[in-house]
């Protein structure tokens, strides 16, 4: 089985350069773009089976990569909570939590915000791979996020504890594709399709 983890398009919030979290925030012009441009990829590939996180971005690419689909939503490929974070600009959290912002995107199980950890997110991941392990899928496509991606890559190939999330790209649009053999997953390809001239 394959599994094409694919990251939503640009998003208002990316953007602007806030923190998005779990809140309902819509593709930018930029991001609609991001999605149509993936659109040849995505049509070449036959899918069993199709998801998407129930967030407004994740379902937007999906629609618009993949017209006429149809595509299961779950919460459990949802992005990172971020807590008391959402919806502040990156750069005032910087100058106002400083240290404290670093350390909650670098270390595993640090969460002083009131969102999910790495941890949490790697917990509900887990369980989307093991639902995933239980069906006869050959391909699968889930329009998540960034740092559900970067998560479930420490996840899969067992570095998550000592995965910096910091120093992981994942454009918008990136086709992140992984494959289950019965027994393990691994990682097959990182950051495809995207435009990574930007």
């Amino acid at each position: 089985m394959r599994l094409f983890l694919i990251r939503h398009g640009e998003s208002e919030a990316n953007r602007l350069q806030m923190y998005a979290g779990q809140t309902n925030v819509p593709l930018s012009d930029k991001g609609r773009e991001d999605a149509l441009s993936i659109k040849p990829i995505l049509e070449e590939i036959k899918f069993d089976k199709i998801y998407s996180s129930d967030l407004k971005r994740a379902v937007e690419t999906f629609e618009i990569a993949m017209p006429g689909k149809e595509c299961e939503k779950t919460k459990l490929i949802r992005e990172i909570d971020v807590g008391i974070l959402t919806g502040l600009y990156i750069e005032d959290m910087k100058k106002e939590y400083g240290e404290l912002f670093n350390n909650s995107r670098a270390v595993y199980n640090f969460k002083p915000f009131k969102g999910e950890s790495s941890a949490d997110v790697a917990k509900r991941g887990a369980e989307f791979l093991k639902m995933l392990e239980e069906k006869p899928y050959n391909n699968v496509a889930a329009f998540c996020h960034a740092a559900f991606s970067c998560i479930m890559l420490g996840h899969i190939t067992g570095t998550t504890e000592n995965l910096d999330k910091k120093a992981l790209i994942c454009n918008n649009c990136a086709i992140n594709i992984f494959e289950f053999d019965g027994e393990k997953w691994r990682l097959l390809c990182w950051n495809y399709g995207c435009d990574l001239s930007k």
